[in-house]
């Protein structure tokens, strides 16, 4: 987010630098007051006023001396007081042209307090120092301990030697002065300020405050510095206004003082940081206010520290009563590095209070809140300046809502550290060509103003969050009385490598002594825990003075931070975790310490005894530690997960129900320990959920089905063949194999588990049981390999296992479990197991593998019931037990946490994930499957799950939070859910029974593009904690809750999965008498569009799977994601704070294939304009055929003859480079001819459809400035007339006595060509303005790619308002070609158009492909012999339609174009092929174009990704025609280029495939395509809302029977009705008859969403209402053509006086209606006739009575398709017009 500053007219001429500034103001008011100096004595107030005169004589004489000392640049220390010295000083270095290095006078010669000053002087390397005499011998002997040889006592000068001042004026970029920023005293930081920054600071300032002549300053801060000095002394000189000058100490002995110096001098302006104003009122009384008078002072202004509310609105009520106002408080922001002043607000507005979402503002987003945090707003930036809240990592602008980095740029913007180029380059940025200051500040912007909300490096990170210290001090201030104001600092402390929260806070020493520090602690550190989770790991509590600030008054974080590392901060008692370590109660010589002198608590009660136990063990105190009743859990260093972990163990230990919410309840000892005892007097303890054992009468009756089982019913029904449910194990078994012992054991299972012989029935009522057979064993099928070649076996043992295993089960009638043995060698074999999911999962197959390891060591002679424990519960057991509601304790409360953390908008509907893929998605979920595995590196894990154990995550949590942090990148949508299997058996009995428990639960993520990755993560670990803590509502409950939209093509709620495996150490083990290994063994379907398995091996080593639908996705498109997704997994190993929307997923291979693909650098010969080339075919040949029309032609003398003559008149009238000139003809060689003239006369044509209505014709002539229009006759007498414009008949002009030579008038490539006006989304049409470079190099491609030459005609039929038309009209006539007008209408006509390719040969064309397709579906368009090349654009070419066009036109040639009007009609080109791919390409760019595919971070995606189509190149657009806001943006700065390039953001969803060619999927805004023609929904919208009873109104596309149609939703304001008819008929006054809706439907009100959001699913079907009262159809011909009619348009009744377009109909649909008339009556009309005829019951009359058109005419409605009785007038002159030429 950028912002830039707005002009201010400000009559004040700004001098040039302070030199010249006190020169002028001596030279013309050297009487006026330039200074008064105010002090106290002895009570008594002492004032020095010094004139203009006096100050500049003083000035002089100082840079007199300073000339003969020093030479120019070098370095000056001012070592003064704020008093006249300091002024003089600072002038007169300007004057001589030395540096001044401002700096703060030590208050003492001993080391700690000149530190500093030695820092500075080092650092600067000064050459002298300017200070007072009383100072000159202390500081002369500091001098020579810092090699600074020169001492000068300003007060000494003799002012006489003013004279022989060497006259000097500064250069701009001169340094002015070194501002030391307040920092550590080793590394002191010097900004430059030079005498630019200076006067564009000062300036910006004045227009800031708003200065005028009458103001007067008032200024205590210090002069060394920014704001004293920039803003408080040198401000009022540049202004020419009063200053009035005390000294800091002057304030801070009495504040009184301050505000007594402004009620005497009648100040005006003045200020301070926010603790001075506290101080104001912590220190004034009453009494002292009934003195005061402040009512003078107009602006107090206010920064350098937070500014804080509650100071300013606290000083407004206090003072009120002196007269101050509270519109003067003035909240600005500013820092050295931008000289002073970045933004500020407006004077006398006040303060800008705005409330905010903590929790928001804690994640780095802006939710206001009305019950928020309060925060100040620090205005706006001022002219020449701006401000970017930028990504603190790219640097690119951040979206809106998000907090980031704020940036400054502008000529106030300093030169960067003296002396320091490292720290210079990292704080002075360049990006986008422009030089930013990175503040280091964070903020936002809202509502206008500048939010600041804390510092980058102040940030302190706790667990993965975020926490901001000025949150943190905010709380402790407003919940602890008992600290100071403005005297809490919060910063980050390392304790055993742990990053936590430090807080040091002032009390005052009379609340010392009446608050324990123990208690003051406990308090702090339980606001702390309240608001960020997570109590303070050390407390410092300070003596009154002792908090480190800088000197200006500001918080030093920095110093308390070491100054508690170092033990040097004045505590008089500090804590550590919890524990005291400074002051009473430290450790003593035993070095026990206590948590407080109390009691213990603990002593003499069993249940707080034991409680205690389990806090020192979660909070690793030591087993000596004591606590007080008091104590408090969180704040002794317990957080969220400890609370989880302690409510746990409660619960364990008492068997009492308790959870995270009894201990944020209770968080102290004593109370926590009573609520344990209400829960165990309550007899409440914990439900055993012991599941009971069936008895064996109910074991042999059919058995209900689980939830989860029912689930997997319904899957194999829909497909019983899919194998994607087999859950699949197996083993390679070396050593001596006992086939016996094998068999026995596979037969124990058998018997031990009853899943394993369980069927399934369908019951009478249509309820589906399960049954267990007693008598079932399960064989094991042995397949030997022995005897096969070594080479041939492991291909024939995989194929084998999968035909064994990858058989369907039939779970009727059985088996469901299948056993193998693969015998590989004598020492070798394989043995899997198979079983369907619906009586096992991944933790049965475990437990089997165990079992059977168990059994076969334990040998055929040994009863299981030795080998095994006990296994009395079996599947069956719990499947009655939870049908009978066992599970149903929890169930109410796991709904409302499923509900809440998936809930969507009212109105919205969950999120389906789109993942982009390579073939068309089928009706079904069947999937054939296909795997890419990924082992992870070793060093690579090492740092994962360092990561992890950092963030108190798990390794499969991170794993996660990149899988979904891929999937975001892959899809942009910010809702990212991913289903996680858990194994679901909390009931202890169920930890060995083998069945279906598994559940999956939805992992949800939310995304904004900007968190860090370590971000993602906490929220991964968050979502997943709370998932795990309720795991057991059944995944179909879930659904059938929250009922998300149902489709057999995908799963509901989720789509891609992710499970992470490890191996069974113990399974394993089991297998004594072998060596044993794990197999992989997969279905052969996938049961997810995408699933990532995560496995674990035994060792360590992790392999990560990607399971993918086959059918959906190729094996290349996983291949590349999975490097993508290793590539995130770095990033999070490597760069943990990097943003997730910036990870690089591109591998340097793929850089360079996009880098490739994205252009295609052409030079073409041709260099000279569209029109030149179009002459250059005149002289060469004179006679050939230009242009046919009507029957008649046109050679190329003659067009370009009639072309010159007219140019040469419009020259006469003012034509020329640049310059607009409307067009508004039909289709016809004088419309050829005006275009060509215009382009001749230098000027660029700007195209007004005849058919527009007549304001959307005004508007486009006022919005585009043209300076006249030609029209001809038929168009003449029907356009709008403007008050100024001319529109030229030009069949009224004679220009026989204009030149026919061409004109010759330069025209180089900016200059423009053509503008052509698109629907906009502001509601008003917008003009791209397209230049002659872009045109030339758009049709140089063309001929270069499909060279035609004088044997090719092109047929011109599309209205020449689009972009199309454009090469219609030049392309062939550049060539040599014939260019065949179509007549007006005919475009519309597929039998007309037929005829014009036969008549004329057309060899080239172009569709739309809506009108390609009825073209097509006509009888005799195979005819079309001759046609060599078909172009499509305008809207997406179907694979449908491409494979029809093939069938029917084999020999032609299909081209598929794409391109927007704002980029010289087309950028990219598909030659079309017979083939059977789903999607038909938008393929390459032309030549010279670049074409980017963009996330929403301007990141390039990978090949298979969708994003945002962005163009660059010679093809762009100008920009809109008088929109400079608009142009800016859409068309942005392209930030990958040099040079200033742009790229035009088109809003369409692409991707590249993997062969580099583009696809197109969509839009991305509320743009759509009606039949090729480009619609803006919102343009449509402005103009319902425009209108007087329209209330609110909504446009969206419905499909129809007859296609696509736009429909407008409106509701009437009050008392107001809606007649939908006459909207209709005002609607077309204003805009095409394409953009007019098909049905206005009118509802009380829209339906809107809890949100306020429109409910587009609620919008009703339309209804298309005819304005006549039904009246049957009569006769045969009328009735035919009603059911016609009907049919087309989807409705069950017609009147016969119904106008086809009011009801829906549109010209597409008429053709379609002309077939369906052809077959059935054989009218032999053409479709053009049809418009002649809008109503049944005038076209029947046409047809029964065979009426020529003047009669029929006479029964047609007036309601008939717009301007068609203007063509028949059009083809009249042009026959006449043909005949007298001939």
């Amino acid at each position: 987010m950028t912002t830039d500053s707005a002009s201010m007219n400000d009559t004040f001429i700004p001098p040039t630098d302070f030199v010249e500034c006190l020169q002028e103001l001596a030279a013309a008011r050297p009487d006026d007051t330039a200074l008064t100096v105010v002090a106290e004595r002895n009570d008594h107030w002492i004032e020095t006023v010094l004139t203009y005169r006096v100050f500049t004589q003083r000035v002089l004489a100082l840079a007199a001396t300073l000339q003969r000392l020093f030479t120019r640049d070098e370095r000056v220390l001012i070592l003064l007081d704020n008093d006249e010295h300091y002024a003089v000083s600072m002038f007169a270095c300007f004057h001589a042209g030395v540096i001044a290095v401002p700096v703060f006078p030590p208050e003492s010669a001993r080391p700690q307090h000149m530190a500093r000053l030695a820092g500075i002087a080092v650092d600067a390397q000064a050459s002298g120092i300017l200070t007072l005499s009383t100072l000159k011998d202390m500081v002369g002997t500091a001098a020579s301990q810092l090699g600074v040889s020169t001492v000068i006592a300003v007060d000494d000068i003799d002012r006489t030697v003013a004279d022989t001042w060497h006259p000097h004026r500064p250069a701009a970029d001169d340094v002015a002065f070194l501002q030391y920023t307040s920092g550590s005293t080793s590394a002191p930081k010097g900004v430059m300020v030079t005498h630019a920054n200076l006067m564009a600071n000062e300036r910006a300032i004045r227009e800031g405050l708003s200065i005028g002549a009458s103001d007067i300053f008032g200024v205590w801060s210090p002069l060394f510095h920014d704001m004293g000095l920039i803003g408080g002394l040198l401000q009022p000189f540049y202004s020419g206004i009063p200053c009035v000058l005390s000294s800091p100490r002057f304030f801070l002995e009495r504040p009184v003082r301050w505000l007594q110096m402004i009620a005497r001098h009648r100040v005006t302006i003045s200020g301070g940081p926010d603790f001075a104003y506290r101080l104001c009122l912590d220190r004034i009384n009453d009494a002292q206010i009934d003195d005061l008078d402040l009512s003078s002072w107009r602006i107090a202004y206010t920064g350098a520290e937070p500014v804080r509310h509650d100071t300013m609105d606290a000083f407004s009520q206090r003072f009120a009563s002196a007269g101050f106002d509270a519109g003067a408080v003035y909240p600005c922001y500013g820092l050295a590095e931008a000289t002073l002043f970045v933004t500020g607000g407006r004077r006398g507005n006040g303060m800008v209070v705005s409330r905010f979402d903590d929790s928001a503002l804690g994640d780095r987003r802006v939710q206001p809140d009305l019950e928020g945090a309060a925060l100040v707003g620090c205005g706006s930036v001022p002219h020449g300046h701006h401000v970017r809240i930028a990504d603190p990592d790219t640097g690119r602008p951040a979206a809106d809502g998000v907090i980031g980095e704020i940036w400054a740029a502008g000529a106030s913007i300093a030169s960067g550290y003296w002396n320091k180029p490292a720290e210079t380059a990292a704080a002075f940025v360049e990006r986008d060509g422009t030089r930013w200051l990175r503040t280091g500040d964070l903020g936002f912007l809202h509502d206008g103003h500048l939010f600041v909300a804390g510092r980058l490096k102040d940030m302190i990170i706790v667990r993965g969050h975020n926490l901001y210290p000025h949150d943190i001090e905010r709380v402790v201030e407003s919940q602890i009385e008992a600290v100071r104001k403005g005297r809490v600092a919060a910063f980050a402390v390392l304790i055993d490598g742990i990053e936590g929260i430090g807080v040091a806070a002032e009390v005052s020493r009379g609340l010392q002594k009446l608050v324990a520090p123990q208690i003051l602690a406990d308090a702090i550190g339980v606001a702390v825990s309240e608001q960020c989770g997570q109590a303070p790991a050390t407390i410092v509590l300070l003596n009154p003075g002792a908090m480190p600030k800088t000197s200006s008054g500001k918080l030093q974080r920095s110093a308390c931070r070491k100054g508690w590392e170092k033990r040097s901060l004045d505590a008089y008692a500090a804590f550590q975790n919890g524990q005291c370590v400074v002051g009473e109660g430290t450790a003593g010589a035993s070095g026990t310490p206590h948590a407080t002198a109390a009691a213990d608590a603990t002593a003499s009660d069993d249940v707080t005894r034991d409680l205690a136990d389990i806090w020192r063990d979660l909070l690793g105190h030591d087993p000596s530690f004591r606590y007080a009743s008091d104590a408090h859990f969180l704040a002794l260093g317990g957080n969220s997960l400890a609370a989880v972990q302690l409510a746990a163990r409660i619960s364990q230990h008492w068997c009492v129900p308790f959870t995270i919410s009894h201990i944020f309840d209770h968080p102290r000892l004593a109370a926590q320990a009573a609520a344990i005892r209400a829960q165990k007097q309550s007899g409440a303890p914990v439900p055993a959920d012991v599941i009971p054992v069936l008895s064996a009468d109910r074991r042999a009756q059919p058995l209900p089905l689980s939830s989860a089982q029912q689930r997997q019913w319904f899957l194999w029904r829909m497909d019983p063949l899919s194998t994607a449910y087999h859950v699949l194990g197996a083993l390679r078994l070396k050593g001596q194999i006992d086939i016996d012992a094998l068999r026995h054991a596979v037969s124990v299972m058998a018997k031990r588990h009853e899943s394993l012989r369980t069927t399934f029935i369908v019951e009478s009522d249509g309820a589906i049981s399960q049954v267990v057979h007693a008598d079932r064993t399960i064989d094991v099928q042995l397949v030997d390999l022995r005897h096969v070649a070594s080479a041939e076996r492991d291909v024939r043992s995989t194929a084998s296992l999968h035909a064994l295993l990858g058989d369907p089960f039939d779970l009727i009638d059985g088996p469901v479990a299948r056993v193998a043995l693969v015998w590989l060698d004598e020492q070798v074999c394989i043995l899997a197991l198979a079983m369907h999911h619906i009586v096992s999962d991944g933790a049965s197959m475990r437990i089997l593998m165990s079992e059977l390891g168990a059994m076969y060591s334990a040998g055929t002679a040994v009863d299981a019931d030795t080998v095994l424990p006990a296994a009395p519960l079996q599947h069956g057991d719990y499947a009655v037990w939870e049908q009978a509601g066992g599970n149903d304790r929890d169930t109410a409360q796991q709904l409302t946490y499923w509900r809440e953390t998936l809930a969507v908008e009212p109105g919205d509907a969950h999120p389906v994930l789109t993942l982009a893929t390579d073939h068309p998605r089928t009706s079904t979920t069947q999937y054939v499957g296909g795997r890419c595995s990924l082992p992870l590196q070793e060093a690579l894990l090492s740092r994962l799950r360092a990561l992890a154990a950092r963030h108190d995550a798990t390794l499969p949590m991170l794993l996660l939070s990149a899988f979904q942090a891929l999937l975001y990148r892959y899809t942009g949508q910010r809702d990212i859910r991913v289903g996680v299997p858990v194994a679901n058996r909390t009931q202890p009995q169920l930890a060995n029974v083998v069945g279906l428990f598994v559940n999956t639960l939805v992992v949800r993520q939310l995304f904004e593009g900007g968190e860090p990755l370590d971000q993602v993560l906490t929220n991964t670990r968050h979502a997943m904690i709370g998932a795990q803590r309720h795991p057991s509502l059944p995944l179909e409950a879930l659904v059938e809750v929250l009922n998300p939209e149902r489709s057999a093509s995908h799963s509901p709620l989720f789509q891609v999965l992710f499970n992470y495996l490890q191996d069974d150490r113990n399974a394993l083990e089991q297998w004594r008498h072998v060596e044993v290994e794990r197999c992989e063994l997969t279905p052969s379907d996938a049961q997810f569009d995408l699933a990532l398995d995560v496995h674990e091996r035994v060792q360590g080593a992790v392999t990560a799977t990607f399971v993918y639908a086959a059918n959906l996705f190729e094996s290349a498109t996983i291949d590349r994601m999975s490097r993508h997704f290793l590539r995130v997994l770095t990033a999070f190993a490597d760069d943990p704070l990097g943003c997730v929307g910036d990870v690089n997923l591109l591998e340097p291979s793929e850089q360079q294939d996009l880098c490739v693909w994205s252009e295609d650098p052409t030079p073409y010969q041709e260099d000279e304009p569209v029109h030149r080339l179009i002459e250059r075919q005149a002289g060469q040949h004179p006679d050939r055929i230009a242009v046919l029309f009507a029957g008649q032609s046109m050679t190329y003398a003659e067009l370009n003859r009639r072309a010159n003559r007219l140019a040469h008149y419009l020259m006469g009238l003012g034509a020329a480079n640049d310059g607009l000139i409307g067009v508004c003809m039909e289709r016809s060689p004088e419309l050829v001819v005006a275009m060509l003239a215009v382009l001749k006369a230098g000027a660029a044509y700007v195209p007004l459809e005849p058919a527009y209505p007549a304001k959307r014709i005004a508007d486009m002539l006022h919005e585009s400035g043209v300076i006249l229009s030609l029209t001809h006759t038929p168009t003449h007498a029907t356009v709008a007339r403007h008050d100024t414009l001319p529109f030229i008949n030009v069949d009224a002009l004679d220009l026989a006595g204009f030149s026919t030579a061409n004109t010759g008038v330069e025209v180089h490539g900016e200059n423009l060509a053509y503008v052509i006006y698109t629907s906009g989304s502001t509601g008003r049409p917008k003009g791209a303005a397209n230049r002659h470079g872009a045109l030339l190099n758009r049709l140089a491609w063309m001929q270069d790619a499909y060279a035609l030459d004088p044997s090719d005609a092109v047929l011109q039929k599309t209205p020449f308002s689009f972009d199309v038309s454009v090469w219609e009209f030049f392309w062939p006539l550049m060539t040599g070609a014939r260019l065949v007008l179509a007549e007006p209408g005919e475009h519309r006509d597929p039998e007309r158009v037929r005829q014009l390719i036969r008549t004329h040969g057309i060899t080239t064309l172009h569709f739309v492909p809506s009108m390609l397709a009825a073209f097509l579906s006509h009888d005799n368009a195979q005819a079309c012999d001759k046609v060599k090349r078909i172009v499509c654009s305008g809207e997406a070419l179907s694979a449908e339609l491409q494979n029809d066009v093939f069938q029917k036109l084999p020999h032609v040639e299909l081209v598929n174009l794409y391109g927007p009007t704002e980029a010289a009609i087309d950028v990219t080109h598909w030659t079309c092929h017979d083939d059977d791919a789903h999607l038909v390409p938008i393929g390459y760019p032309i030549g010279n174009v670049v074409v980017r595919v963009l996330d929403e971070r301007l990141n390039q995606v990978p090949a298979g990704v969708a994003g945002e189509l962005y163009l660059g190149g010679v093809a762009l657009a100008r920009g809109y025609a008088g929109r400079p806001g608009l142009s800016a943006e859409r068309f942005v700065a392209d930030v990958a280029a040099v040079g200033g390039a742009r790229l035009y953001r088109t809003g369409d969803r692409v991707r590249w495939n993997a062969a580099g060619h583009l696809e197109y999927l969509g839009r991305l805004d509320h743009q759509v395509k009606i039949r090729g023609f480009r619609v803006e929904l919102t343009e449509i919208e402005a103009q319902l809302l425009a209108q007087p009873e329209v209330r609110d109104a909504a446009v969206v596309v419905k499909e129809t029977p007859g296609g696509q149609q736009l429909v407008a939703y409106l509701s009437a304001r009050p008392g107001k009705i809606i007649d939908v008819f006459d909207m209709r008929d005002r609607l077309s006054r204003s805009l095409p008859d394409y953009m007019v809706p098909a049905a206005l439907v009118v509802l009380t009100e829209l339906p809107v969403s809890a949100n306020g959001k429109l409910d587009r699913n609620a919008l009703p079907a339309p209804v298309y209402i005819s304005a006549h009262a039904y009246t049957a159809p009569q006769g045969r011909t009328e009735e035919i053509i009603t059911d016609i009619w009907a049919s087309a348009l989807g409705l069950a009744r017609v009147g016969a006086e119904d106008n086809f377009f009011e009801l829906g109909g549109h010209s597409l649909l008429l053709v379609r209606v002309h077939a369906a008339l052809e077959d059935a009556l054989h009218p032999g009309l053409s479709v053009i006739d049809l418009f002649k005829y809008p109503t049944i019951r005038a076209l029947a009359r046409r047809i029964d009575h065979g009426h020529s058109d003047a009669e029929a005419r006479r029964g047609m409605d007036h309601r008939s398709a717009p301007h068609a009785g203007r063509r028949a007038a059009l083809l009249s002159r042009n026959r006449s017009h043909a005949r007298s030429r001939s």
